[in-house]
């Protein structure tokens, strides 16, 4: 693609930093602070879904779908559930939603806690 069809897809997209995933587009600053991944936030913390991988992107399409069905998108507010009881998964609350998830797709999964 030519720079300037690049820059012009840019200006009509409204010049986003990432991508709808949350991945940062090269040359562009990320819009959000410190990120952990899913897995690692403590069970009963808040935090923003702020960047799904992107080996989710290109690997697991049909991972996204699920997680979009349930409403584990970008800007989603989630919190791992307090009595999560495997080393192997963890359950995540998203408002009126929950969704059990294994530990190896919630490493896939960027969030930005609540300060």
């Amino acid at each position: 693609m030519s720079d300037e069809v690049a820059e012009r897809l840019d200006e009509h997209l409204g010049h986003p930093a990432t991508c709808p995933h949350g991945n940062v587009i090269p040359g562009n600053t990320a819009p959000y602070g410190d990120l952990l991944s899913l897995a690692e936030l403590p069970p009963g913390d808040k935090a923003r879904v702020r960047r799904i991988s992107e080996v989710a992107e290109h690997d697991a399409p049909d991972l996204l779908r699920r997680l979009d069905s349930h409403g584990l998108v970008t800007g989603a507010e989630v919190v791992v559930a307090p009595d999560h009881s495997s080393d192997d998964a963890l359950t995540v609350d998203m408002g009126d939603r929950t969704m059990a998830l294994g530990i190896s797709t919630a490493r896939l999964i960027w969030v930005e806690p609540e300060r």
